[in-house]
């Protein structure tokens, strides 16, 4: 990615998220601010194998559930999550939720999010509608070093990518995504 700093914005979700540093000599860290609108729905539970993410909220009060547990923070505070703690984080007050986030190491974490948005923002996925199986699919099994979803649709996602796995090899290009 370019050094310049930048956003992204889930016109679905509302959620916006700006990249504010890079380590680029060392490929240790990627910080990032991110906003969460009001009422926003609870993500999949996802967990990252090789990385741990510091989370500071800066304004308003965020959900997160770490290994099964939901815990409400409030600004000021933190949370760390561990390579492989399955969490999730969302909004479920009527205030917008500004936190900063910082991902050690950065891996391809700013690759995936700029995917996923943009997969996201495609006029055939509809508000409320999980992402197009198949493109998802193709971009959970690039990037299955940095991010990977837990319970029922990781499951289903990681067999289903297990048994396509040649097919959606033969896309080398997931630029196009």
């Amino acid at each position: 990615m370019d050094n310049s700093f930048s956003e992204i914005k889930n016109s679905k979700t509302g959620q916006l998220i700006r990249f504010v540093s890079r380590l680029k000599d060392t490929e240790e860290r990627l910080g990032m601010v991110a906003s969460y609108p009001p009422f926003c729905k609870e993500p999949p539970e996802h967990y990252h194998p090789h990385q741990t993410e510091y989370i500071t909220i800066l304004k308003g009060e965020i959900a997160v559930r770490i290994n099964g547990k939901v815990c409400i923070y409030k600004e000021g505070e933190s949370i760390i999550t561990l390579p492989n703690d399955r969490h999730a984080m969302w909004n479920d007050t009527s205030q917008t939720v500004i936190v900063d986030w910082q991902v050690f190491p950065q891996l391809e974490t700013e690759t995936f999010l700029r995917k996923m948005t943009q997969l996201a923002n495609l006029p055939e996925t509809g508000p409320g509608r999980i992402v197009r199986l198949f493109k998802g699919m193709y971009l959970l099994l690039v990037f299955s070093d940095t991010i990977k979803l837990t319970g029922l649709p990781g499951v289903a996602i990681n067999w289903l990518t297990i048994l396509l796995s040649p097919f959606l090899r033969l896309k080398r290009n997931y630029n196009q995504i």
